[in-house]
């Protein structure tokens, strides 16, 4: 049996649906610290909103869609958060906090 390459693990989560936005996953933007020995792979996948309620179903769909993979055996999937902040939008008063 041949190793799977990145690529094909990066193409596999771009096919995964989000179930809390109805996007598919970036497996090229979301995936990070990708490891692939033999049949084991190993990375972290990073959601652009809060994610610590959802984790465990989230990340257990997600290491389902790489175990279909014939090449795959094994998957460890951490799950993180990256949330970025955005400039306000011109015009729209920025709301500060106060205590």
């Amino acid at each position: 049996m041949t190793q799977i390459s990145e690529q094909q693990i990066r193409d596999q989560i771009s096919r995964i649906p989000d179930p809390y936005t109805g996007n598919t996953l970036d497996g090229n933007k979301q995936l990070r610290q990708l490891s692939i020995q033999g049949g084991e792979v190993r990375g972290d996948l990073q959601l652009p909103y809060p994610c610590a309620g959802l984790a465990e179903n989230f990340r257990q769909l997600v290491v389902n869609h790489l175990l279909a993979l014939d090449q795959v055996e094994q998957a460890q999937l951490s799950l993180s958060q990256n949330i970025r902040a955005r400039r306000v939008q011109q015009g729209v008063e920025e709301i500060s906090a106060s205590s």
